[in-house]
């Protein structure tokens, strides 16, 4: 997307978005250094609506510094740090190919166990040379 033009000295957009209702709280700021995000989630996040359970971010220097952690362990909130879209889309690519390896593995042995039932069932008849009856 690029960065964004400079606007009366603003430069930066903090966005933070509710994992659950996905609203949507945006705020320009001249730096995004600690002081800026910690002043940003105190005004903003923590006495609009209350303090969340957990907060989840990048692994940006702004999120991952003393400030921001003594801030969140004031208030107990947990720090989560998201993976990577990269990561998410690799583990989500192995647990499918798990998951098909599974089905695979189940329909084989109902396979099995079918034709072996089937096979338990089956009459033996033994059929003599000048034998008439046709019947099975």
């Amino acid at each position: 997307m690029g960065s964004f033009p400079i606007s009366n000295g603003y430069s930066y957009i903090f966005l933070d978005v509710d994992y659950v209702s996905k609203w949507v709280e945006a705020r320009a700021t001249k730096t995004n250094d600690a002081k800026a995000v910690v002043d940003f989630l105190n005004s903003n996040i923590f006495c609009r609506f209350g303090v969340p359970k957990a907060l989840i971010n990048d692994q940006g220097t702004h999120f991952c510094n003393r400030a921001m952690s003594s801030l969140l362990e004031k208030y107990g909130v947990v720090h989560k740090i998201a993976n990577p879209p990269d990561c998410v889309r690799k583990s989500m690519s192995l647990e499918l190919e798990e998951l098909h390896l599974e089905a695979y593995e189940n329909s084989r042995i109902y396979k099995q166990k079918v034709k072996r039932f089937h096979d338990n069932r089956i009459l033996r008849k033994e059929f003599k040379v000048d034998q008439n009856d046709f019947m099975l």
